[in-house]
């Protein structure tokens, strides 16, 4: 039996029965999890899809089962299909539902043809295969545009007639792998298309117009859309041109009239359900219970969203609303709804991520139940909203529990509970009032300030082991950027500094929310010249964006930030930023040492994390 291991994957740890497979085969493949996260698993299964270079996206992913023998885990599949190319595969523990993805490559093989070369497209269906594997979390890939657009080019330079089947998804590709020229190719290749004489479907038009506003040509985009919608004003292209317009209105009000106009004149629309669905909270902010209620009788019950999602959406209505205070019992019949959806699914699909949905969903229960002078129900729901691994806790909801437990009089675990929080840095100020209060009650004012302090050491040693854990060492990418007046300020000026950058966007919540603790943990810095900040604005699309960006800082009184601004997003690409916000520490060498994503919503943990990454770094000899 020949043995194929395949020399596009590093570190592969799948074997295959045929090294070039042919249409028609059975091919088995065998998986050795010895340097696998998977190496003590005992249910593993493989999940898979068939590519291929021509619409792979009707290929759906399928599970292969696997038998074991000593340790290596064995499975089969057979390319039945000419148009197939390939077949890509990952690992899954159906208990854990930890993946091995090959570190985030995937396990694949191509069919060949007879000449034993892999089969026209292959290479191109690889690319859009990995596309898709990035946002399903069955194979959770890696995000590499440039890899992609590299397995494009290489198909074309084998069969350059396959460039003109594959344009649109490559154009996507090498616009999300933000090369220098990529804009100007794309251009180009677009100019070229309108400029010929070949009849364009409704979906090339509506890709080009697309792409045309991607790469910032809108003026070319206009007149072609126009042309669009009144040639089919009840198209795709115009359905979409509606819906966009409709999840883009901030006035709730509008949005909603702008929907039932869709609702009335497109009741045959692909979208409606989903846009439906999705606006089903904006009757929050409009104050219409009767047409929410309709709302979600009409598009939330009936849907085909997993039981998990529609649990989610019930939940995120009742928050919405309590946190409006208005129609609390109804709010409380939309928690309640939440909580028996996912009880349900935790039955038939207990995992880590299912458990933590229903003490999210206990949490807003209780702050129904607490805004409803129900207290000690309230206290009851907040208990279940606390986990038993409380490293996976929130500081809000902690603080909720601790507050409830302190206004229902149950002291003692409102104590044991607050002390185990600051411990373990899940606390926040309110707690530690709130156990300063326990301890008066308790001893009255002596020792108070010994109590909290060595609570406050424990946490702080916490907080510090943390923090050195997550030490990195990598080169930081060097730019040179303009402020908001216009001066270029780089890196390479910084060297003998430690640098904060943070990426953030005028439309990014949780950046503005953080700004406040950034400030603050500035100022802490402020007369330290060993330290710099820097706020670099990304991801804008707005062609006004700029005045955005000035008024917000004016009007939050945030003129002692560096702003400076990555124009083309080419800075917080390079930077391989995920999601905003996002902060590095780089150290005086020129290394990023630390990397924080997102925002925890507690200002006083952002600026103590802060303040440890960069006093870690000023008392490095």
């Amino acid at each position: 039996m020949a043995v194929f291991l395949l020399s596009l994957c590093s570190n592969a740890q799948v074997t295959f029965s045929n090294e070039k497979p042919k249409s028609g085969e059975t091919v088995q493949f065998f998986f050795n999890p010895t340097n696998s996260p998977l190496l003590k698993s005992n249910t593993i299964k493989a999940n898979a899809f068939y590519f291929k270079a021509r619409t792979p996206m009707q290929s759906q992913p399928f599970s292969i089962d696997l038998t074991k023998n000593d340790n290596i885990w064995k499975g089969e599949f057979t390319f039945s299909n000419d148009s197939m190319s390939g077949i890509l595969i990952a690992f899954e523990d159906t208990n854990s539902h930890e993946v091995d993805n090959n570190n985030g490559n995937g396990y694949f093989v191509f069919i060949h043809n007879k000449d034993n070369v892999p089969t026209k497209g292959a290479y191109a269906g690889l690319a859009i295969a990995k596309n898709i594997g990035i946002n399903n979390p069955s194979f959770n890939l890696k995000n590499d545009y440039s890899e992609q657009a590299e397995l494009y080019e290489r198909d074309f330079a084998r069969f350059p007639d396959l460039k003109e089947q594959e344009w649109i998804p490559y154009f996507w590709t090498i616009i999300e792998r933000k090369k220098d020229g990529d804009k100007e190719l794309i251009e180009k290749g677009l100019d070229s298309r309108l400029e010929s004489s070949l009849t364009l479907s409704e979906t090339e038009m509506s890709n080009i117009i697309y792409l045309y506003r991607q790469i910032g040509k809108k003026d070319k985009a206009i007149p072609i859309a126009k042309a669009l919608i009144e040639k089919s004003p009840k198209g795709d292209f115009a359905q979409f041109e509606k819906y966009s317009q409709i999840i883009q209105e901030r006035d709730a009000g509008k949005r909603m009239r702008l929907f039932e106009d869709f609702e009335k004149n497109m009741p045959d629309s692909h979208l409606l359900a989903e846009l439906g669905y999705a606006l089903i909270p904006s009757y929050i902010y409009t104050r219409e219970v009767v047409k929410l209620k309709n709302s979600i009788d009409k598009y939330l019950i009936p849907s085909p969203a997993s039981r998990e999602s529609r649990a989610d959406t019930y939940n995120s209505i009742a928050w919405k609303m309590a946190d409006a205070n208005w129609e609390l019992n109804v709010a409380k019949e939309f928690s309640d709804r939440a909580i028996e959806l996912q009880i349900l699914e935790n039955q038939q699909n207990n995992n880590k991520r299912t458990s933590a949905a229903l003490h999210s969903y206990y949490d807003t229960n209780g702050y129904i139940l607490d805004k409803l002078e129900k207290k000690q129900e309230a206290y009851e729901a907040f208990k279940k909203a606390i986990p038993a691994e409380i490293e996976n806790t929130q500081f809000e909801v902690n603080e909720r529990f601790i507050l409830s437990a302190y206004q229902t009089k149950h002291l003692e675990e409102a104590q044991r509970m607050g002390e185990l929080f600051m411990k373990e840095a899940k606390s926040t100020e309110k707690i530690k009032e709130i156990l300063k209060e326990i301890y008066i009650k308790k001893h009255g004012k002596k020792g108070l300030s010994n109590y909290i302090s060595s609570l406050e050491t424990a946490m702080k040693a916490k907080q510090k082991k943390e923090v050195v854990a997550t030490m990195l060492e990598e080169d930081a990418v060097q730019f040179e950027l303009k402020d908001l007046m216009g001066n270029m300020v780089s890196l390479a000026s910084l060297r003998d500094k430690i640098v904060i950058v943070d990426f953030w966007a005028t439309w990014c919540g949780p950046c503005i929310a953080s700004m406040p603790g950034m400030q603050e943990v500035q100022r802490k810095y402020k007369d330290n010249p060993k330290v710099k900040f820097l706020f670099i604005d990304t991801l804008e699309d707005d062609e006004d964006y700029l005045s955005k960006v000035k008024k917000l800082i004016s009007d939050k009184k945030y003129d002692d930030l560096t702003v400076l601004l990555d124009v083309d997003s080419k800075l917080v690409a390079k930077y391989k930023v995920e999601g905003i916000p996002t902060k590095f520490v780089i150290d005086s060498n020129g290394k990023i040492r630390f990397k924080s994503i997102g925002y925890s919503g507690n200002k006083e943990n952002l600026v103590n994390e802060l303040s440890l990454m960069i006093d870690t770094l000023l008392n490095q000899k």
